[in-house]
């Protein structure tokens, strides 16, 4: 299992450089191999799950205006642990 898609009921979070440093280093890898387009993303905390980030993109010919995106779920600790991640389809943007 992992966190929801969507914020179900989790705080954000200003900012954890180590935890999003070490999720952007696992998608980066990802993206730059499949062509994906980030977008937005968005760092919370859940009491289940602990630090979860959430970014958006879309595959290489995904129609540009399209009113989905896919996401990259991250999840861990704030000293820069990621303890999984999940990708998603198909979801409204963040």
């Amino acid at each position: 299992m992992y966190p929801s898609p969507a914020l179900d009921g989790e705080a954000p979070v200003a900012e954890s450089p180590a935890f999003v440093a070490a999720c952007m280093s696992i998608v980066s890898d990802r993206a730059a191999a499949l062509g994906w387009r980030l977008g937005k993303s968005i760092l919370t905390h859940s009491d289940v799950w602990g630090l979860v980030w959430r970014i958006d993109f879309q595959a290489r010919g995904h129609p540009k205006g399209s009113h989905y995106v896919n996401r990259v779920i991250c999840w861990g600790s704030a000293d820069g642990t990621v303890l999984g991640t999940a990708t998603v389809f198909g979801q409204k943007p963040l």
